[in-house]
This record gives C-alpha cells, structure tokens and sequence, in this order.
C-alpha cells in the first residue's frame, strides 16, 4: 500500500509491505528501507523494531493524523492524500467504510437498516495489534454489511455501505 504523509511541511511517500502475520512489515520511504515489526503495548503505545533497533513509541489520533512521540521528539504525521485509491477523500475524510491498512474485523456496531450519525462508529478492526474503529463518513442508513468478525479485509474493500440521508432546504 503507498501513502503520501506530511511531515512539517514536506510530503513523502511512503510503501508499507505488511507481512502475513501482520507484525512485520516493511517500509520504504523516500528510497529508504526498514525491516520493522511493532507489538502494541496499549492503546497509545507500540513497542517498535526498526532495523534491529528496539524503541518505544507514544500515538494520539486525531480527525487530521497522528501524533507521535517518540525518543523525546513529538512529530505530527499528516495524510495527504487529495484521493483514495478506490474512493474520494474530502478535507472532512473518507467517504467510504474501507480500512487503512490489511486487518481483521474484530466487531460489527451497527446492521442493515440502521439510520447512523456522521462519526458513528461501524466496524471495529484489528492490525498490528492495534484496534480502530472505522466510523460513517455522513448521516445515512446502512444498506449493506459486507463483513463479519474474524473477516481479514483490504484497503479498497467497502465493509458497510451507506445510503446518504437526503437534506431538504
């Protein structure tokens, strides 16, 4: 999978090989490479190998990226993508319920038929030992679930769809 972060004021590109036990991973950034593998400690906290090099790793999310503490520096990490591969990105996020990375859906929060909120938690996944919560991009009704738990899902795949509620002015 390529991103395109923004770090300061500068954007790299950044490719992330996930192995298939999902801890380890390979990163390419800017013609760089590092063999990592990373084991969540918390909910804010991984514990990273980066080329042989163990360390400690502090994040807060928030609706524009990451924050990331790390050896005593504290860096924004920004996504700037204008466009998903598959779906459009707006300056107000995705606007589909497709995960960021390969995981594992650990639960299902909503059904067929339900009217969600914009922000509205849906689908609960699992990567890198690491949960988030892919949440509606819009006020709608859910018309379709295509996952279940224990589901191992691709970026792209669209795992609940949402008819858009119909504002009248």
């Amino acid at each position: 999978m390529t991103y395109r972060i923004k770090l300061g004021d500068t954007i790299h590109t950044l490719d992330a090989q996930v192995g298939e036990n999902g801890e380890t991973f390979v990163l390419a950034m800017d013609d760089r490479e590092l063999s990592c593998s990373a084991r969540r400690i918390d909910d804010h906290r991984l514990e990273l190998i980066v080329d042989g090099n163990k360390s400690l790793v502090s994040l807060a999310r928030d609706k524009n990226g990451v924050w990331i503490a790390h050896d005593g520096a504290v860096r924004f990490v920004e996504n700037a993508e204008s466009r998903s591969r598959r779906g459009r990105v707006t300056a107000e996020g995705p606007r589909e319920v497709t995960p960021a990375t390969p995981a594992n859906v650990v639960r299902v929060l909503a059904s067929v038929g339900d009217r969600v909120t914009k922000g509205q938690g849906l689908v609960v996944v699992s990567a890198m030992k690491m949960e988030s919560t892919l949440n509606a991009p819009y006020d709608g009704t859910i018309t379709a679930i295509n996952c279940e738990a224990g589901a191992l899902v691709k970026p792209g795949e669209i795992l609940v769809e949402i008819e858009p509620e119909k504002h009248t002015e």
